[in-house]
């Protein structure tokens, strides 16, 4: 199964309504933060970047583009964003036009493995749970941001990823939880994705757990989806 079949196909119902249509109806966050931890989460990772001092980003399955946006109406940045889903892209390039950044913000239909751009155009990439990493060949993906990245350069992201201190019991609720609503996501540790960047030529790997966060997060998921039950 390729990349964007996995991607539509990993929630029951079909591909209708879309992957993005149907996580944005329990999600307790503005719609153009499909990812985890929403807002804090985005704030906290561009802090941690250093994004203001990047002159030109790549963000790597970017969805809809609301943070790539809202880099380049904040803080005038210049972003590139890739997803292998057209509507996405499409929603992302009429987002822009409605917030007169897309001289800033471009949007390109595109699989991470291959990314269509020069070496070394980038001098920092970013990704918010980006379904690309969860691929088992993943370390293909971090050779290709390694490519497109200027040497010395950061790659930053967060994902969905169990600890390898996660106690067995949580471990074992967690992938119980993962494997009902993210079956791509199953079976991935923060150990493998360690390997994996340095395997690709990545160096200097810092880790920051996200699990308050996160876990606030699905707790608001939960409560959203059995007030919608409950209807």
């Amino acid at each position: 199964m390729n990349g964007k079949k996995s991607r539509e196909n990993s929630y029951p119902g079909g591909i209708e309504p879309s992957f993005l249509d149907r996580l944005a109806r329990f999600w307790p966050c503005p719609r153009e933060q499909l990812h985890f931890g929403g807002w804090q989460a985005t704030r906290q990772l561009m802090t941690r970047l250093q994004v203001d001092t990047a002159s030109h980003i790549l963000d790597i399955c970017c969805g809809e583009g609301g943070t790539a946006c809202w880099l380049a109406q904040s803080l005038e940045l210049r972003v590139d964003g890739v997803d292998i889903l057209e509507k996405a892209i499409e929603t992302a390039r009429a987002r822009a036009k409605r917030m007169n950044v897309s001289d800033l913000a471009r949007f390109t239909v595109a699989n991470v493995f291959d990314l269509p751009f020069p070496d070394r155009t980038f001098d920092l990439i970013y990704g918010q749970d980006p379904d690309g990493l969860a691929h088992q060949d993943r370390k293909k993906i971090f050779r290709e941001c390694r490519r497109v990245l200027e040497p010395g350069c950061l790659l930053g992201f967060q994902h969905w990823i169990a600890g390898d201190d996660m106690p067995p019991n949580v471990y074992e609720r967690f992938e119980r939880i993962t494997s009902a609503g993210y079956p791509f996501m199953k079976h991935l540790r923060v150990g493998d994705y360690k390997r994996d960047l340095l395997a690709a030529g990545f160096s200097q790997i810092e880790i920051t757990s996200l699990r308050d966060l996160y876990h606030e997060h699905v707790v608001k998921m939960r409560d959203i989806s059995r007030k919608r039950d409950a209807k």
